[in-house]
């Protein structure tokens, strides 16, 4: 499978149900979940959107994605940054992306 194709089937894309999806989860309200997720702060590496109690600036996660590399990989080069956190920041921006569609 190639790295698109990889990438438009993690996120849901295409008509078949096997393999990962990316779900918003009602559950939970945004707001809330947006704080423990990403935080800004001047004071924190100039400014630029980190995932919440890190210096890990959520572009590093983008870079990484649009590379080719795997959210495993990301998460073994960057431990202060949880599996959730990343998860939730895929899941908020695949929400904004689909609110905005």
């Amino acid at each position: 499978m190639s790295r698109n194709s990889l990438a438009r089937h993690s996120l849901g894309a295409g008509s078949d149900d096997s393999g990962p999806r990316f779900r918003r989860k009602p559950d939970r309200p945004v707001a809330m979940r947006f704080n423990n997720v990403v935080s800004r702060n001047p004071d924190v590496v100039s400014g630029a959107l980190v995932f919440a109690g890190t210096r890990v600036p959520v572009q590093v996660l983008i870079d990484y994605l649009k590379s080719g590399e795997t959210v495993d990989r990301f998460l073994d080069g960057f431990p202060t940054v949880s599996r959730e956190q990343t998860e939730a920041y895929l899941e908020l921006t695949l929400g904004e992306a689909e609110a905005h569609a």
